[in-house]
């Protein structure tokens, strides 16, 4: 039967639809409806993969730890290690921030407390359990912790908010942490190990 606009009127709807169908599906380079539609998803997949790559390019990792009550952070690729202390030696007379020495990996490291490189009155001079190895090619300084949080991913343009001038405290995150200038650590430590002098007294 075929299929009429009106009684009487010799009009085939179906077959004008076919032929709409089939010129859309050339003029989209022999792709079907399906198809069409199926490539739109996948291109869609893509842009919003790219937009998640470049999200997550705009944010950097730091490890959160805290020392006697105060919350601190470090970017991890500031960080040689998070290790656990075992073998860590107090050393005579020598006076905070300085909690003592340590080895990793057979290399020693002096290890400081951050709330007394801070001033701030939580200075602790009980062990630590974890210290926090920072990443410089000149010294070996570790940082004392006493409990590690974990690792947080932070907007990079939090990370890069510098104060006026140059500090231990580079900026505080939006939990609270307070973020340690790796740079300022080892300038503030006074008293650091050398890996430099040891290589050279090693040759």
């Amino acid at each position: 039967m075929t299929d009429r606009t009106e009684p009487g009127a010799g009009f085939g709807w179906k077959q004008v639809h076919a032929r709409l169908t089939e010129s859309a599906t050339r003029l989209a380079g022999g792709l079907t409806e399906e198809e069409i539609a199926e490539r739109l998803a996948r291109r869609t997949r893509e842009l919003a993969a790219l937009e998640t790559a470049d999200a997550a390019a705009q944010r950097r990792d730091v490890v959160v730890f805290g020392r006697a009550g105060e919350r601190y952070a470090i970017e991890v690729a500031h960080a040689v290690a998070v290790a656990p202390v075992g073998n860590l030696v107090p050393l005579p007379d020598v006076e905070a921030p300085h909690v003592g020495i340590m080895t990793y990996q057979g290399l020693l490291y002096a290890v400081v407390d951050p709330n007394a490189l801070a001033d701030r009155a939580a200075a602790s001079t009980a062990a630590p359990g974890f210290v926090i190895l920072i990443n410089d090619p000149a010294s070996a300084v570790g940082i004392a912790a006493d409990v590690v949080f974990g690792v947080a991913r932070v907007a990079a343009e939090t990370l890069d908010a510098s104060p006026a001038r140059p500090s231990l405290i580079a900026t505080v995150l939006p939990d609270g942490a307070s973020l340690l200038s790796p740079d300022a650590v080892t300038r503030n430590a006074r008293l650091v190990v050398d890996h430099r002098q040891r290589d050279t007294l090693s040759t």
